[in-house]
């Protein structure tokens, strides 16, 4: 892994590390992931938990000496330095001592799960483990169906799973479990209710079992009142507040109902330095909870809690928007139509009875984040997509949805879209 990590580090401060490498480093750390968003109170938790599958991602942050030290002696980190590189926070985490080893084993019929170790604030954890399934096995995964804290169920919480590719199966390697709750929680134990999946001899086999773990809440949190209102081509926004979490940053937002654009998201809010230092967004894990449009949202920041600079600025510049009354795809799936879109970006569209994928040329578009993640039909009814994924074929990407429906016309609500109000914003926070 050092070897890796020095030469990853040396072609860097050269400028020749390709982006197709990078982009496949990335994709090796989340090839295969599945988020889910449990119900709090009857509700269901805010549509804004995007996940980056993949990214033009052109910037590999290099991995400090004291990260690659901490990490180097133990098999199987490579899939880790993989996963925190593009996080300088939790990098910063393991650098200071953050990580907690815990070597816990469960079987669970075919499947051996073990929870190798783990970092952890208030509000995330991030486990690293190690799945197995018996000899001959494809494909093994799992489900996190519960997550207890001393024995009472937690309602509002948030799970990313990263499972590696099909190259990483046996080698014992790290993935990891992100979990987030929206309310601190500061005890010790915790359980897990996993439900395991597998094929053997194209035989579906399954298995339920809860795991104890006792990981230790690290550091505090430093928050900043901000209540700054900032209009941008007639659109009311609200800062309310930014919070520095051990694992991530929260910024607190809000919109004017009146406003006649609905905010898609921040493509490049961050913090920064007096230097030109940057905290941007969580590339691999979730990035935001609840919406700007019913309530407020709260959008995740890398964290700089560990730093110490002399002056700390939020930054955002370019802000996605699309009229409210505009804000869908409307799609004829029989004659593989783009019926309505409010600013006609896209217009190849394919359906096969069970994919629907929408076509383009990302160096004409320049915009890679999944559209929309909501289906219904022409008057509103939710269609089940049972999945989603992104292509890529020589310059042209494609967003696929998975979906069998008889449906003549089908509607998208958007969720990202290329087209931004402009303004440079800075709000100092000290």
């Amino acid at each position: 892994m050092s070897k890796q990590l020095n030469e990853w580090s040396k072609r860097y401060d050269q400028g020749d590390i390709p982006v197709l490498e990078v982009e496949s480093a990335m994709d090796r750390g989340v090839k295969r992931a599945k988020v889910s968003l449990v119900r709090r109170r009857g509700r269901q938790i805010g549509l804004v938990a995007f996940v980056s599958f993949w990214l033009a991602l052109t910037l590999l942050i290099n991995v400090s000496p004291t990260f690659a030290n901490q990490l180097g002696n133990v098999p199987g980190m490579e899939r880790l330095v993989e996963f925190f590189q593009f996080d300088r926070g939790k990098m910063a985490a393991v650098e200071n001592n953050y990580y907690q080893p815990i070597g816990q084993k469960i079987e669970a019929g075919p499947f051996t799960f073990t929870i190798e170790g783990a970092i952890r604030d208030s509000h995330d954890i991030v486990f690293l483990y190690t799945l197995e399934g018996e000899e001959g096995m494809e494909n093994p995964s799992f489900d996190i169906k519960g997550f207890k804290v001393n024995g009472e169920t937690v309602e509002g919480y948030s799970v990313f799973i990263s499972f590696g590719g099909e190259e990483d199966r046996g080698n014992d390697e790290f993935n990891t479990i992100t979990l987030s709750t929206l309310e601190p929680i500061e005890a010790d134990d915790l359980e897990l209710d996993i439900t395991f999946m597998g094929v053997v001899n194209e035989k579906e086999l399954t298995a339920q079992a809860s795991m104890p773990i006792k990981v230790e809440v690290m550091g505090d949190e430093k928050h900043f009142k901000v209540n700054e209102t900032v209009v941008i081509e007639g659109q009311t926004l609200y800062i309310h507040g930014v919070t520095l979490f051990p694992l991530k940053v929260e910024v607190e937002l809000s919109v004017d109902p009146n406003n006649t654009m609905r905010i898609l998201g921040f493509d490049d809010l961050a913090l920064m330095d007096e230097s030109g230092g940057s905290w941007t967004k969580i590339e691999n894990g979730m990035v935001g909870f609840d919406n700007l449009e019913d309530g407020g949202m709260k959008v995740y920041l890398q964290s700089n809690y560990f730093e110490s600079p002399e002056s700390l600025t939020l930054f955002f510049s370019k802000i996605q928007a699309v009229p409210k009354d505009a804000d869908y795809l409307l799609i004829d799936l029989e004659r593989e139509q783009i019926l309505h879109d409010p600013y006609g970006k896209y217009n190849k569209v394919d359906y096969n009875g069970k994919e629907l994928s929408i076509t383009y040329d990302r160096a004409e578009i320049g915009f890679d984040q999944f559209l929309a993640y909501e289906m219904t039909t022409s008057e509103g009814d939710a269609l089940r997509v049972s999945g989603y994924s992104s292509r890529q074929n020589n310059g042209q990407n494609s967003f696929v949805w998975h979906v069998q429906t008889d449906e003549p016309l089908v509607k998208l609500k958007l969720d990202a879209y290329p087209h931004w109000l402009e303004k440079a914003v800075h709000i100092k926070l000290y």
